[in-house]
């Protein structure tokens, strides 16, 4: 059922992203169909105007030129006439030189015989001005000015089509002359195919009898429409009349206008090179597409993997919390029944059996609240490793102490190995690994049968750069752990099954704890297991080899007298708590000042604030609680260590701790060991 979920899942997202990339490539399609438009539509009209414009200012430069010309003829000075012609050459090729005008001359009826001033080369084999057609109908025009097109078979120029404007020059009614123009259209077109948008596109321009003045191909300059391949529908093209027209026809599109001077600016744009942009959006999209889908896919897989954990992590959680129920409700059961039988026998042995029963049931209890209080403090990130000098074989030593008695009454054979190359002193955390050690040792002793044997190993794998790779293994004879199991051994509040751990207690954390502590020490564990076979946990850890002279005074002297240089404050509300504390630390040679409240504890380290090396503070007090307190000293010192005694252990309480200013806590009820190496870390560090 829940692979089908995923599947219908994956399949929905596949489904949006070909939607997702269909309605991409049509909207880009045509928001690029209208830029194309756009585009053409804009360049197209500028050209006209352009081309009109060239016209225009060549003929308003005529007009001036030849109203100054005729100041030339009363007196027909020639030679002045010659000279200015030349001038105004010079000026017309330079201000007209963005219309590529490049010609000016002029014929002129003077009483010796006809003159021609000429600016460029006229075809002399063959030609007489007067026989041209164009001659004539500039001189009937009676001084307006003629626009004529001139192609090689007329005998043009050098064999090019141009256009010619002429004007007849009269004085008082008498045809004196004419003065000649000559335009190039071909830069026009050249213009158009400049754009980056007609690569592998054309523009040319035609007059209204089609047959083309401009064109990139020169052998159809002069030719019909109807000569060349063209398939574009020329009735279509009559309608630019002054607007532009848009034709599609296969791969292209032709956009046509026709000017102010009776001529056709044409030009086609190739839609597949313009739209070539969006294939490789396309492209781009389908592997963008692809990629996310992918990463979708996973996505929905891992959150599907940890939904699954999630659920089985809160299904454990759920038996944790009933189990615990039962684990501290069995304890809580023994103290009071057996406080109530102590408190009854007037037997001496009968009370001493008792208060054994209290104690042991008490300390079961404590180590539940312990490890509750770990895994808080682990997950929320605040535990702190001391890394410091410590004997290996004295620790290993003392956790084996930790156990003797109950392997000597289950008769269980302890086999130990450890490699006689490991450093006799190390650098790390003395305290976590023996919390590691015995916590796998506790789980392979209780689960061991009477006479049954634990194999405790330790070797060194490899010494580099000053490291040592250690690797610890505890073999015990247990029931074993099934491999369905074995995945979930180390995750919090996990406990095998019930027909594996029904004879003994278990609140499912100590592994996780112990997975933590190592994975914060840079090592690895794991554990190999088969049913009735028993079971093997494992762990690597990397220690620095350390120097016995920087052993710290309290691994040698084991916690006498290590604290006698300080003073601390101890703000605590409860009596018999002080009591506790007092009786505890005062082997320690620690010098203790304790306040009832916060209110107190604050007056006392006004009044004295250079005299305290740390402060152990109650929460729940009553006048000011723990909490406001540290506020208020902190506002006079930022640096004493402030060290929270809570039975708060959740973490959004630590975290309320720790933003008020709090240095660390320890959780009631107080573990004696946990307070000492406390105290270690913030006074002897």
């Amino acid at each position: 059922m829940k692979n089908k979920i995923l599947i219908i899942q994956m399949g929905i997202t596949i489904i949006m992203f070909i939607m997702m990339i269909s309605l991409s490539y049509f909207f880009t399609k045509d928001v690029m169909r209208k830029q194309l438009n756009n585009d053409s539509e804009l360049l197209i009209t500028y050209t006209a105007n352009r081309l009109d414009k060239a016209l225009n200012e060549t003929k308003i430069f005529l007009e001036e030129f030849a109203n100054n010309v005729k100041e030339f003829f009363p007196k027909r000075n020639l030679v002045d006439l010659q000279n200015y012609f030349n001038t105004m050459v010079n000026s017309i090729v330079f201000i007209s030189s963005d219309y590529n005008l490049t010609g000016l001359s002029g014929y002129f009826l003077c009483p010796e015989k006809p003159i021609l001033i000429e600016t460029f080369e006229w075809d002399r084999d063959n030609f007489d001005i007067t026989k041209r057609d164009w001659y004539q109908k500039t001189v009937d025009a009676n001084g307006e000015i003629i626009e004529t097109l001139l192609f090689s078979q007329d005998n043009a120029i050098n064999d090019e089509i141009v256009y010619l404007l002429t004007k007849a020059i009269y004085i008082e009614d008498v045809y004196c002359g004419m003065i000649i123009i000559r335009l190039q259209l071909k830069s026009i077109t050249n213009y158009i195919l400049a754009f980056p948008m007609m690569e592998k596109g054309y523009g040319f321009i035609m007059d209204t009898n089609f047959r083309i003045l401009s064109h990139p191909k020169e052998e159809y300059i002069g030719k019909k429409l109807s000569e060349i391949d063209f398939y574009f529908d020329n009735f279509n093209i009559k309608k630019a009349n002054g607007h532009i027209i848009t034709q599609e026809e296969g791969e292209s599109v032709l956009y046509a206008k026709r000017t102010e001077h009776n001529l056709y600016v044409v030009m086609v744009t190739p839609k597949k090179d313009y739209y070539s942009n969006i294939n490789l959006v396309l492209i781009f999209l389908i592997f963008a597409g692809i990629f996310f889908t992918l990463c979708l896919i996973v996505i929905l897989t891992k959150i599907e993997k940890a939904k699954n954990i999630a659920i089985k992590e809160s299904i454990n959680k759920t038996n944790f919390l009933a189990n615990m129920g039962y684990e501290i409700r069995d304890p809580l059961n023994t103290i009071t029944g057996m406080s109530s039988m102590g408190k009854l026998s007037q037997n001496v042995e009968k009370k001493d059996y008792c208060f054994d029963k209290v104690i042991e049931s008490s300390q079961y209890l404590l180590e539940i609240i312990n490890n509750i209080s770990d895994i808080t403090e682990i997950e929320s990130g605040k535990l702190k490793l001391n890394m410091e000098e410590f004997h290996f074989n004295k620790m290993v030593q003392k956790v084996l102490d930790k156990y003797k008695q109950e392997i000597e009454e289950k008769s269980i054979t302890l086999e130990i190995i450890i490699d006689n190359s490991i450093p006799e002193v190390l650098i790390g955390d003395e305290i976590r690994l023996m919390q590691v050690l015995s916590n796998l040792l506790n789980n392979a002793v209780k689960f061991s049968p009477k006479k049954g044997k634990i194999k405790f190993y330790i070797k060194l794998l490899s010494w580099v750069n000053n490291y040592n790779l250690l690797e610890v293994s505890i073999k015990d004879q247990g029931p074993g752990i099934s491999e369905g199991e074995k995945e979930l051994l180390f995750a919090p509040y996990y406990q095998a099954k019930k027909n594996t751990l029904h004879n003994f207690s278990s609140t499912g954390l100590g592994l996780t704890i112990c997975k933590k502590l190592i994975e914060l020490m840079d090592g690895r564990i794991w554990a190999n297991s088969k049913i009735n076979r028993g079971s093997t946990f494992y762990f690597t850890l990397k220690l620095k080899k350390g120097d016995i002279r920087n052993l710290k005074p309290h691994h040698l002297i084991d916690n006498e007298e290590i604290f006698e240089d300080y003073d601390i404050l101890i703000a605590e509300d409860m009596t018999t708590n002080q009591e506790i504390l007092n009786l505890l630390l005062k082997r320690t040679g620690i010098s203790i000042d304790f306040a009832n409240n916060g209110k107190e504890a604050l007056k006392m380290f006004n009044e004295n604030p250079d005299k305290y090396d740390l402060i152990l503070m109650d929460i729940q007090m009553p006048i000011l609680n723990g909490v406001e307190t540290t506020v208020e000293i902190r506002k006079i010192n930022q640096k004493i260590p402030i060290i929270a005694m809570t039975a708060h252990i959740f973490m959004d309480d630590i975290n309320q701790f720790m933003e008020a200013g709090m240095t660390d806590h320890v959780s009631k009820p107080i573990n004696f060991e946990k307070l000492i190496n406390m105290l270690k870390l913030y006074l002897l560090r």
